[in-house]
């Protein structure tokens, strides 16, 4: 049973090939690789084309168009009914597909996906080895998730005045899907280095320069998520986005106290308490292990 793998790149030389090698290492050997490079420009598209020789990859290269528009673009070359996302700064171990793909395939269900868990690769040893996540169930993070088409057909296209596509996904996949299946398996490293979004907004000296980018991921995301499909989903998943909204709304201004009692999860409590001021978000960015899990 063939699988798609949609790979958006940019700028990635230092990553790009041991990610290629990765995928082509995999137990399951059928699938096609479908590398968008959305403008590149180090010496990542002159690395993919020493691949093209296995006809298993296709590779667009489509000006600087935007990550979004990227995924989007691949999507539309997909000729599989099982789909993955990869990014090409990480790795995939070799049972990345095996171990979730007959998951997929023995389901009677429809709109499936099947999640994985996640080992960070980084040179900054306290970024190094955690697991993601914690306890028995996989990620909902992108590569981390694999899915049926019918699935990602509701997905896709993703908006493109969006941030970033993680949380647009995760929305989807948590609302709209059917079934989800979990499996323990570690089925690829996260690469975490200065140009990806993990490290992207730790790196900024000024709290309030996060905070703003934090705000703007969520709140643009859901509102837009709300907009589009508010109508289809039931009263208390509308209800529990704009508690959601409110939360956040109240990290932003720094009002840990109201987190508190606002009508959210515990975990994301948590999370939205350690990031509503810098002494907080510092404690949260330099001991991410007792948040997310060591290895």
């Amino acid at each position: 049973m063939k699988v798609s793998i949609v790979m958006p790149i940019y700028n990635v030389e230092k990553y790009v090939s041991q990610s290629i090698e990765s995928i082509l290492n995999q137990e399951h050997k059928s699938f096609e690789l479908i590398v968008i490079n959305d403008g590149s420009t180090d010496e990542t598209e002159n690395i993919v084309k020493t691949y093209l020789s296995d006809d298993r990859i296709k590779y667009y290269n489509i000006g600087r168009l935007g990550k979004i528009k990227a995924f989007n673009l691949g999507y539309k070359y997909v000729t599989s009914d099982y789909i993955c996302f990869f990014h090409g700064d990480d790795i995939m171990n070799s049972d990345f597909i095996s171990s979730r793909l007959g998951h997929l395939i023995s389901s009677t269900k429809t709109l499936v996906a099947c999640c994985g868990k996640l080992e960070t690769i980084s040179d900054d040893d306290k970024y190094n080895s955690i697991i993601i996540p914690k306890g028995e169930k996989g990620s909902l993070s992108g590569q981390a998730v694999m899915y049926k088409k019918q699935l990602t057909d509701i997905i896709f296209p993703i908006p493109e005045m969006l941030p970033n596509e993680d949380y647009w996904m995760r929305l989807n996949i948590e609302h709209f899907s059917d079934e989800l299946i979990h499996v323990e398996n570690i089925i690829a490293k996260y690469r975490i280095h200065e140009d990806n979004s993990f490290l992207s907004i730790g790196a900024m000296k000024d709290f309030k320069e996060k905070s703003e980018k934090i705000h703007l991921r969520r709140t643009v995301v859901l509102n837009k998520f709300i907009d589009l499909y508010g109508h289809k989903l039931k009263i208390q998943d509308n209800k529990r986005i704009n508690d959601y909204l409110k939360a956040e709304d109240f990290r932003y201004s720094g009002d840990w106290l109201k987190i508190i009692f606002s009508n959210i999860r515990f975990v994301d409590k948590l999370r939205f308490i350690f990031e509503s001021n810098s002494t907080l978000y510092y404690i949260k960015n330099n001991f991410s292990w007792i948040f997310l899990g060591r290895g």
